[in-house]
Formats: C-alpha cells, sequence, structure tokens
C-alpha cells in the first residue's frame, strides 16, 4: 500500500465530480446542436407511462418502434436520419 487509499467520503466526492462533468458535456452537447425542444421531448418522453409500458410489457419489436419514434427527431436534426432506422 502507498498511503494514499481515498476514504468512503472521498469517493463519493470524486463520483460527484464525475456527474458533474458529464452533465455539463450533455448540456454543453444539446446547446451546441440547438436541439433543447427535441431533448426535452425525448426525456419526456422516457418519463411517460406509455414508455414504461413498452419497456415492462412490451415486445422487442414495440420497443423498437417506441423508442424509434422517441428519438426520431433527435435523429433527424442531427444525423439527417429516420429514429426507427438507427435503432434497428
Amino acid at each position: 500500500m502507498d498511503g494514499t487509499s481515498n476514504s468512503p467520503s472521498q469517493a463519493k466526492g470524486t463520483a460527484n465530480g464525475i456527474i458533474e462533468k458529464m452533465t455539463t458535456c450533455f448540456f454543453e452537447t444539446v446547446q451546441e446542436n440547438k436541439v433543447e425542444r427535441e431533448t426535452a421531448e425525448l426525456l419526456t418522453f422516457l418519463k411517460s407511462d406509455e414508455w414504461i409500458a413498452a419497456v415492462e410489457h412490451g415486445t422487442k419489436q414495440e420497443f423498437i418502434d417506441e423508442f424509434g419514434d422517441a428519438i426520431d427527431p433527435l435523429t433527424e436534426k442531427m444525423m439527417g436520419a429516420y429514429g426507427p432506422d438507427v435503432v434497428q
């Protein structure tokens, strides 16, 4: 041992720092690509009962269809690609 072991509180602080940087990066990317509305709509959908039902009880195809439709505004704007085709 080198005497530099991390305490649980140090590890938690490091993890929080990493999450903070990831969050900042995510939101900067959203803003730079001008996809705030599309991202908000996707996040709203991912919290919906419709999506939760598709995940919990749907078939693989229903999952693909629902997710593909949900990401379509983002994939279309950023990649010029149809959302369901990206999921396939």
